[in-house]
């Protein structure tokens, strides 16, 4: 082969390649009268982000209307995230989980020597066993709220208003003098009393929060 047509079978190869190029149809042809759009679409797993996400492919594929920058806007404020959910609820979550840690070891300790803090603090073991039974229960109750990927607020608002109805009883307790209490059962239901109301307000705070 020589030098002389080598170039011209080089240029007869681009001359060919050029009508297979340009019978390609541009993005612009292929949708006449509309403008190319380009979206970056950061996915998360949320039913209400699916929804946004189709009515957006359903406006690119063109069945209602042009997308417009506006309708990108509205579809991602429609999707929020479920960490940042999940980052305002950490208050409440520690707070029911420090509360079923507080309930359930001193169920526990009812539970297994009722009779010795009967005698101790002047509390009835009659009493102790059925209570120490209800804080083992509860306690697994606020580990399950405290669990769930979104936590369920009328459940938190139940638990606070048991924490309050403790608050009271351990003040009724103290006030009308229900029971014998020795001075170390009055340190008790003051104390319990006390770590129980904090329990309260740090759900309530958590609770604003989430």
């Amino acid at each position: 082969m020589s030098a002389a047509t080598a170039p011209g079978r080089v240029r007869g190869r681009a001359a060919a390649a050029t009508p297979i190029m340009a019978s390609r149809p541009s993005l612009r042809e292929s949708m006449p009268g509309r403008e190319p759009v380009t979206m970056t679409v950061h996915y998360r797993h949320d039913d209400r982000f699916d929804a946004a996400l189709t009515c957006v492919i359903s406006l690119a594929q063109g069945r209602q209307r042009p997308v417009r920058r506006k309708d990108l806007i509205m579809a991602a404020v429609a999707s929020p995230s479920t960490a940042p959910a999940k980052a305002e609820a950490k208050l409440l979550r520690f707070a029911l989980k420090q509360d079923a840690i507080g309930s359930g070891a001193n169920g526990l300790v009812y539970l297994a020597a009722a009779a010795i803090f009967g005698s101790m603090f002047g509390l009835p073991a009659a009493m102790l066993v059925p209570v120490g039974a209800f804080l083992v229960a509860f306690a697994g109750f606020l580990l399950y709220l405290a669990s769930r990927p979104a936590v369920n607020r009328a459940a938190v608002i139940t638990v606070m208003a048991v924490n309050v109805a403790w608050v009271i009883a351990s003040a009724e307790v103290l006030i009308a003098g229900w029971f014998p209490l020795t001075g170390l059962g009055i340190a008790l239901v003051i104390a319990q009393a006390v770590v129980v109301a904090g329990f309260a307000g740090l759900q309530f705070a958590g609770l604003r929060k989430s």
